[in-house]
């Protein structure tokens, strides 16, 4: 290889991309368009998949400090009627999730990035590349307006919605862009919020409402509105043009309860909501990852957790360690299907709408099945990437979802015993006739049984 391996935008994923490529040995190289950081309220949810990965690079433990930990997500209905998804019971270390302000992750990241040297060139914008087969000639923007051609080993495309990247490669943004504006205001709320409040979904007449606190003290309000401020202004999609007074109107409009509104308001922001996926994430050594894949609606927070998941793909096969990585031939088919899920996970209004109908005991108890089977989906501990529909994201089949099998992801509750001849390779503790081979990232890549013990291998 020839060069860094270059990451084009610093939001989360590219830059917990280059810590997982720094940490595997790789010289890599971080370039960011905008000047500066982008300090506007966007993604605030960690979930316990993306926990586990911080935990590896050594990060979990500052993460946890800044956040506010959440063991589930409500659903509650104006009448008080109130379902949740627990997050308690789920088979790892961090069975909750974290409220933590985007610009904060970012932050977090970026002192690690300096502490291993590496430093984030901002302003610098990827403005196109030229490949071969073991190389890519990448050309920039430099700050001052002048170009610049480098050399790099491998083009990661971390650089959002508006991907450059996706761009040059020729590939179609294919989905659809929602119709109503989405407002966002974060501040002091009228009331404390009680020491055991959990982030909660507002069940109403206008929509769902987000209502998410943190541990300052402050809370997100975000739904649906009918913004009617400056002319044209949704027209420019994703741009905090929304005042604090007119948010407070729309605010009283969509939320009931006084003591849930923001009435000293820090910041607010109107954005589009998009579900789009990249038609194809590369070629060769160019590679999408994040946003510039895949754009997601906010329910259930996915969007960052699924690009440091995309990022974590990336780092194994450009590691290439000893535990039996994977190659790029699978990187698309594995993290697309999990897009994909993903995206049919997280339209939730049938469900919401089921909820807001729901008179029965029957009718709330099929519900109270059906959220709290939504928890081990929205974490990500137990993808299976050879999966079909929801179950892509785990089965909600305990038995299931604990029984290996190639492209699955082996259960923490699954006891395993390294095997000191082999590197990468594993003994199943209550099936010794069973043999694995799994990537970091804990999924199956291949079977055995052992070779004192029956046929041969199944792959």
């Amino acid at each position: 290889m020839t060069g860094p391996i270059l990451v084009a935008g610093a939001g989360p994923t590219g830059l917990a991309l280059a810590l997982m490529v720094k940490r595997a040995g790789l010289d890599v190289a971080v370039y960011e368009a905008a000047p500066n950081v982008d300090v506007r309220p966007r993604a605030v949810m960690v979930h316990a998949r993306v926990l586990e990965i911080l935990d590896r690079m050594g990060l979990s433990g500052e993460f946890l400090e800044e956040g506010l930990i959440q063991p589930a997500i409500a659903f509650e209905r104006s009448d008080g009627l109130r379902l949740a998804i627990d997050f308690r019971d789920l088979p790892t270390r961090f069975p909750c999730v974290l409220n933590l302000r985007q610009p904060d992750i970012e932050r977090i990241l970026t002192r690690a990035l300096l502490e291993m040297g590496v430093r984030v060139h901002r302003g610098v914008a990827v403005e196109g590349f030229t490949q071969s087969t073991d190389r890519v000639q990448v050309k920039l923007r430099l700050a001052d307006g002048g170009p610049q051609i480098i050399e790099a080993a491998w083009l990661i495309g971390c650089d959002g919605a508006r991907s450059t990247i996706r761009t040059q490669l020729g590939a179609k943004f294919e989905g659809e862009t929602l119709p109503i504006p989405y407002l966002l205001g974060e501040g002091q709320p009228a009331a404390k919020p009680a020491p055991d409040s959990v982030s909660t979904m507002l069940i109403t007449a206008h929509g769902v409402i987000s209502w998410l606190p943190f541990r300052d003290g402050s809370v997100r309000v975000a739904g649906p509105g009918s913004y009617t401020g400056t002319p044209g202004a949704l027209q420019n999609a994703d741009q905090p043009c929304l005042t604090k007074a007119e948010f407070l109107v729309e605010q009283s409009r969509l939320v009931a309860d006084p003591d849930r509104r923001i009435c000293h308001i820090d910041r607010t922001a109107t954005y589009r909501v998009h579900a789009r996926l990249a038609s194809h994430w590369g070629d060769r050594r160019v590679w999408l990852a994040g946003d510039a894949a895949h754009v997601h609606p906010p329910a259930g927070g996915q969007a960052l957790n699924l690009g440091i998941s995309d990022a974590e793909a990336i780092a194994l096969r450009l590691a290439g360690d000893l535990n039996f990585a994977p190659k790029f031939d699978s990187y698309e088919a594995e993290r697309r299907a999990i897009a994909e899920a993903t995206l049919a996970q997280v339209a939730m209004m049938p469900l919401v709408n089921a909820l807001r109908d729901a008179r029965t005991d029957a009718e709330v108890e099929a519900l109270r099945s059906a959220f709290a089977n939504m928890a081990i989906r929205l974490s990500h501990i137990a993808t299976d990437y050879a999966a079909s529909g929801p179950d892509r994201l785990g089965s909600t089949d305990t038995k299931v979802r604990q029984a290996l099998q190639i492209g699955r992801r082996v259960d923490k509750r699954c006891g395993l015993v390294p095997e000191k001849a082999e590197a990468g390779c594993w003994t199943v503790a209550d099936a010794p006739r069973t043999r694995l081979w799994m990537t970091p990232d804990r999924h199956v890549r291949r079977l055995q049984s052992h070779p004192n013990h029956g046929p041969g291998s199944a792959q």
